[in-house]
């Protein structure tokens, strides 16, 4: 998953600092990545809510136990916000998300 996050991160800037050709082939692997991620975040979830979280060690101070936890809740909520977001938008100028050649993801 995080490997799929920083690939995300690389082919974002790539697109947009390029003009050439190679843009329609970044974007023909962001799509379905981020549609990828976006499940994966979910199952994720799931599976988070389902069989909890570790324990976090006794002797961690109260400050960082807090900063653990938080930083958990903004990581999962970015996993979910930016694919939705990225839907929303490629929905508003009406162009088709396609998570796979077979699948096209509807209008959100």
């Amino acid at each position: 998953m995080a490997l799929c996050i920083l690939a995300m991160l690389f082919i974002g800037v790539g697109m947009v600092s390029t003009v050439t050709t190679k843009y329609l082939a970044l974007v023909s692997i962001h799509k379905p990545l981020g549609f990828t991620i976006l499940v994966l975040a979910l199952i994720r979830l799931s599976l988070r809510l389902y069989y909890g979280a570790p324990a976090l060690p006794a002797d961690l101070p109260e400050a960082m136990k807090l900063a653990a936890k938080l930083s958990h809740y903004v990581f999962y909520a970015l996993m979910i916000a930016m694919p939705l977001l990225g839907w929303a938008m490629l929905s508003a100028a009406e162009y088709p998300v396609c998570c796979t050649a077979a699948c096209i993801c509807p209008p959100s």
